[in-house]
């Protein structure tokens, strides 16, 4: 019979509500534990700390920080000095016509030793390629402060590359009329129109160093940019997302709060009722 009552005393306290419940124990004991009620019921509401959390320290950081600005500042000013250099497109397509000048010019010395056909066409473009790359090669190891044996090696080749175009220029332009000044002079000027075209696509390659530096700090700052605008807007999503839990905490916990409330009001109520009768029913049935 004991086990019995135990366990529909246990059902019966299963249906009974917690908040009720506790405000009946409250009542009872004639105290009003609302707060301590709260914090059990819903989870401490958490604080904004970048000094004890780590994590709120970097977002602190991040929100607070200029790496933003500065590299929007920055790039601002490689802009700016972009717009004094020429553009490295205009500076490509004028590089792209030295190298068919320069092809052409092979194809016809090509054509002057009895080469046709793709043989020609193939044999033009691989040196109008190798007098780009020795006209830059010999002009960088002229430049450099301690002159290396690559430098003579390459100073060479160069000379011997040219003596070979003035040689075969002359003997083109020879015939039985022409003298010796003559042939002599077209073909300085063959060689003149031959290598030209190199040394002019040296000298663009030359003026767009500062636009092709400019144009990589450019392409690196926006990058970073880009980064640094990603955590910037983590940042504030993180912070947005913790003020929403903060603030669905606050009102979960005055819910709880507002119905501890009530329900200790009724129980105190009902507690007193009950006194109010038991007192007059013990004067009432006094003698």
């Amino acid at each position: 019979m004991i086990v019995f009552l135990a366990l529909f005393a246990a059902v019966g306290l299963l249906f009974v509500n917690r908040t009720v419940l506790r405000t009946w124990w409250d009542a009872d004991a004639g105290v009003n534990t609302v707060e301590q009620y709260a914090i059990e019921r819903v989870p401490e509401v958490p604080e904004w700390n970048p000094v004890g959390n780590m994590e709120h320290a970097l977002i602190t950081q991040e929100l607070h920080g200029t790496e933003v600005e500065e590299y929007r500042q920055r790039l601002a000013q490689v802009e700016d000095e972009l717009t004094l250099h020429e553009s490295l497109l205009s500076l490509t397509i004028k590089l792209a016509g030295c190298l068919l000048a320069e092809f052409l010019g092979c194809t016809l010395l090509f054509k002057s030793v009895g080469i046709t056909g793709v043989d020609r066409a193939v044999l033009g473009l691989l040196f109008a390629c190798f007098l780009f790359w020795i006209t830059g090669e010999a002009k960088r190891q002229g430049g450099a402060a301690k002159r290396s044996l690559w430098f003579a090696l390459t100073l060479v080749a160069y000379v011997l590359v040219m003596l070979a175009i003035t040689v075969l220029r002359a003997v083109q332009a020879s015939t039985e009329n022409t003298t010796w000044a003559e042939e002599l002079s077209v073909a300085v000027v063959m060689l003149a129109t031959t290598i030209g075209t190199a040394w002019l696509a040296e000298a663009l390659n030359s003026r767009s160093g500062p636009s092709r530096r400019l144009w990589k700090e450019r392409r690196t700052l926006r990058g970073r940019l880009r980064k640094a605008e990603r955590r910037r807007r983590a940042a504030q999503a993180f912070t947005v997302r913790f003020a929403r839990k903060r603030e669905r905490l606050r009102r979960k916990r005055a819910v709880v709060a507002a119905a501890y409330n009530a329900a200790h009001f009724r129980a105190t109520a009902q507690k007193e009722q009950a006194a109010d009768r038991f007192h007059g029913h013990a004067l009432g049935g006094t003698p």
